[in-house]
């Protein structure tokens, strides 16, 4: 399935755009649409816990920074939103990205296994 995923990316301009800057910063290997419980990251950089979805139009703003906020309650996971095309996003991203220590770490700062219960 996740193959089958990485090949319909590969069509998508914004995707392969994306890709593309992502590689060439040089933060180490991503994976594309990786799947994660019921959800499938655009990318995803397995050591930091981040994701890098590229957003169009039709992406619900209130309900992506839910699912977000769930992702990193839960396991720690980071999830970084770039619109389509958009270089200074994709900057802001990749610049982020420099900063951002291994998912290991911030799981064990937050406490028990690194899954928190949610906040109500």
């Amino acid at each position: 399935m996740q193959r089958k995923n990485a090949i319909a990316a590969e069509r998508n301009p914004a995707e392969q755009w994306a890709h593309n800057r992502l590689k060439e910063a040089r933060l180490g290997a991503w994976e594309r649409q990786h799947l994660w419980g019921v959800r499938i990251f655009d990318f995803w950089h397995r050591q930091k816990g981040v994701a890098v979805e590229i957003d169009g139009s039709t992406h619900d703003a209130a309900y992506d920074l839910e699912r977000d906020r769930f992702a990193f309650l839960r396991s720690g996971i980071i999830v970084l939103r770039v619109p389509n095309f958009d270089e200074a996003a994709i900057g802001d991203a990749i610049s982020h990205l420099r900063h951002i220590g291994p998912r290991k770490a911030r799981r064990k700062t937050m406490g028990g296994n690194g899954e928190r219960r949610l906040l109500a």
